[in-house]
């Protein structure tokens, strides 16, 4: 049997980024300070709502700073209820 650290999924769990920065007020929500630098093309704001996906049906469209990341993680932590 293989060790669980071992085993490789192939699925991807995504959060949300939306446009609509006004319907970004729960505490689960974060708006990007660093979205041009992202490589979005518009300011946006992350949700954490969860979905999945595989691999080749995700186009990676930009890469977060640092700073966002660990605001998203911060979220991230809040919904999964790991304080």
């Amino acid at each position: 049997m293989p060790d669980p650290g071992d085993v490789v999924s192939a699925d991807i769990v995504l959060g949300v980024l939306t446009t609509q920065l006004d319907s970004a007020t729960t505490p689960l929500d974060y708006v990007l300070q660093d979205w041009a630098a992202a490589g979005l093309r518009q300011p946006s704001a992350f949700r954490a709502y969860f979905s999945m996906a595989e691999p080749s049906d995700v186009k990676i469209i930009g890469h977060l700073t640092d700073r966002d990341w660990a605001e998203i993680q911060e979220r991230l932590k809040l919904a999964l209820a790991m304080r």
